[in-house]
């Protein structure tokens, strides 16, 4: 029974050889393959974690690591089933697999539900992107902006003061960031637009001002109105989008007061004090949550 839970597989090769060799490779020999393969790409744990296919072959591993303990088991159960008090032993050679098993499980569950998250994230969704590039081909990337308003208590309007286009490569997960000043200068506009118009050479302003100039204008903020959405948002989206000849296919808009937050959880969780341009990445994930899930 005990050669059974650590090498599961061998007391049974002189038995049945196939059955034997077969637990051998996937209750032991694949699992040390597969940590071994992991350690040698340990600098990139991170690409790792997003990467839905990694994911779940931790999942496949870690449930044949328990699985095939317990069929080793009951090998030995049924082969020595006449044998005295096969059934006490059998019992506890289970409850001790269970036991060991429970991390093996708690990490099977936390990557199948990182895999089920990974995919919804980075499914691409089905809402059409706020701009597209002419002849632009991105069906394989998925661009959001997350925007970092100023607006809060004794302040009048809102500066997106921070600017973040989240580029996800869909079939990996991988994910890159951009930072977008918000000083950047001469933001062009899509041609035909009221804003193009108003502005040939360019926005006069900071890049930040965009929004407050969009909401101060009704006639703007009818033209920019688009499925819900906050107009000034889109403009701001398109504007971008434009200007770097990229596609945006949605954004996240967070307060001071959502960053703070972020920042205060982030604290709570890892000890850890981000400033604020880099909490309004997980500031946009907890607003969204519902969203993503």
């Amino acid at each position: 029974m005990a050669a059974s839970i650590v090498v599961p597989g061998v007391p049974a090769i002189r038995r049945t050889p196939a059955l034997g060799l077969l637990l051998f490779v996937v209750g032991f020999a694949l699992p040390i393959v597969a940590v071994a393969w992991a350690v040698t790409q340990r600098d990139d744990l991170v690409g790792l974690a997003l990467d839905s296919r990694f994911l779940t072959a931790v999942t496949v591993v870690g449930l044949s690591v328990v699985f095939a303990r317990l069929f080793a088991i009951a090998e030995i159960a049924h082969a020595y089933r006449g044998v005295r008090n096969i059934g006490a032993r059998t019992a506890v050679a289970t409850l001790v697999v269970v036991a060991m098993a429970l991390p093996v499980l708690w990490l099977t569950f936390r990557a199948n539900q990182a895999r089920s998250v990974v995919a919804n994230v980075f499914s691409g969704g089905g809402t059409p992107a706020l701009y597209v590039p002419t002849g632009a081909d991105v069906t394989g990337v998925t661009n959001i902006l997350l925007l970092g308003g100023d607006a809060g208590p004794g302040r009048w309007g809102l500066r997106t003061d921070t600017m973040i286009l989240v580029t996800i490569d869909n079939a990996s997960g991988r994910a890159g960031l951009v930072s977008i000043p918000r000083n950047l200068t001469r933001l062009q506009f899509v041609p035909g637009s009221p804003l193009a118009a108003q502005f040939p050479n360019g926005f006069d302003d900071l890049a930040n001002a965009v929004f407050p100039y969009v909401s101060t204008h009704d006639d703007l903020m009818t033209y920019y109105e688009r499925d819900g959405l906050q107009p000034e948002a889109v403009a701001l989206s398109e504007a971008i989008g434009y200007s770097l000849d990229v596609e945006i296919d949605d954004y996240a808009l967070v307060t001071e007061e959502e960053i703070a937050e972020a920042m205060k959880l982030f604290l709570f969780k890892e000890h850890l004090l981000v400033e604020g341009a880099a909490a309004v990445p997980l500031a946009s994930l907890i607003k969204n949550k519902e969203k993503i899930r």
